[in-house]
């Protein structure tokens, strides 16, 4: 399991903008900045709660949501 560390800068996002996913629209992930990393966290954990992260903000957005719509499909089929 890979804890990650939330001693990273945490960044304000627009969660109306252009481009942004349903998901992410919807439940607005906690979002950091580390060095040239961008990390979206919903939850304690990513192996609880949901990940993505990317190079840029939009990136990492896709990530998450890709991350969200695998743990969605994931539980529906329990």
């Amino acid at each position: 399991m890979r804890i990650i560390s939330l001693e990273k800068e945490r960044i304000h996002v627009d969660y109306t903008m252009d481009g942004t996913p349903d998901s992410v629209r919807n439940f607005q992930p906690d979002a950091y900045l580390d060095g040239d990393q961008y990390y979206l966290i919903l939850g304690d954990n990513n192996e609880e709660g949901i990940f993505g992260c990317g190079h840029t903000l939009q990136e990492a957005m896709q990530e998450w949501d890709k991350a969200y719509r695998q743990k969605r499909s994931h539980s529906a089929s329990i």
